[in-house]
């Protein structure tokens, strides 16, 4: 599907957060990873198209754009450090992908080696 200008209720970043809800992730991300979390477009785009269950969970698996939970020690990208919450471009193949649970539920994850990072967005919703 082709880009859509989405309507967000929620920021998304908080969305995600709200799932985590300050719990402590109890995972040990490897040197120069990065564990991300997956963005999932919101139901209904600026225009008041609803977009089918169908199309939405196109994102858990073609979705580019993802939050950072959790960097490893020297993950870096354009020779900066990767910061915790901030959005990053991957290619989704070159990434291992896994449910973790919280206490406000579960969050589509990927673990990405910062190698395969192919840039920095803002605000997710402009790469798809």
């Amino acid at each position: 599907m082709p880009a859509v200008a989405m309507k967000e209720d929620l920021d998304p970043r908080r969305k995600l957060l709200n799932i985590v809800d300050g719990a402590h992730i109890d995972y040990e991300v490897p040197d120069c990873h990065v564990l991300v979390a997956t963005y999932r477009r919101p139901e209904k785009t600026r225009g008041g198209i609803v977009l089918p269950a169908s199309n939405l969970d196109e994102d858990l698996y073609q979705s580019k754009e993802c939050l950072v939970l959790l960097a490893g020690h020297g993950a870096s990208f354009n020779g900066q450090p990767i910061e915790v919450h901030q959005w990053l471009v991957i290619r989704p193949q070159e990434a291992w992908a896994m449910e973790m649970i919280f206490p406000k539920g579960a969050l589509h994850c990927r673990i990405v080696y910062d190698k395969y990072i192919k840039g920095r967005v803002l605000t997710p919703g402009s790469v798809w």
